[in-house]
């Protein structure tokens, strides 16, 4: 029996995979938007240098729809709002995990049409581990009600 447990024990380890940062100069992804109506369009964002506002470095990125500036920490994707009552918002939150709640910013530049101020809440339903261009990355779905 304590051969079993040592086995167990042995051979049953969690292999967590490092966090790949999205901003970085050479990067490009792909937005994909979902319609009501069934429609699929996808959007090519790339890096297109830096600014500091505030004393702090944001990546200038830029989409099919818009130009706007993020930064990244600890997993998380931040957009410049250029407000002077909330400077910036979360765009991406790559630490949730199943049951969590995040609120989706119409703001955003990278989203498509806008309509009024605010926010959509989901919730995430799902959250799983794909091989996606030869490594393994984090794949967070959220749905709304």
């Amino acid at each position: 029996m304590k051969i079993l447990y040592f086995l167990f024990f042995t051979f049953s380890f969690s292999n967590a995979q490092p966090y790949l940062t999205m901003l970085e100069s050479d990067h490009i992804w792909s937005v994909d938007f979902f319609g009501i109506d069934g429609g699929i369009r996808t959007d090519q964002i790339q890096i297109e240098g830096s600014e500091v506002f505030n004393g702090i470095s944001y990546f200038k990125i830029s989409s099919y729809e818009a130009v706007c500036y993020a930064r990244e920490e600890n997993g998380i994707v931040y957009q410049y709002s250029g407000s002077t009552s909330n400077p910036e918002h979360i765009m991406y939150d790559f630490t949730l995990e199943i049951g969590d709640f995040f609120t989706f910013w119409w703001e955003s530049c990278l989203y498509g049409i806008q309509p009024a101020s605010g926010g959509v809440e989901f919730q995430v339903t799902n959250v799983e581990t794909q091989f996606i261009a030869g490594m393994n990355r984090k794949v967070i779905e959220l749905k709304d009600d």
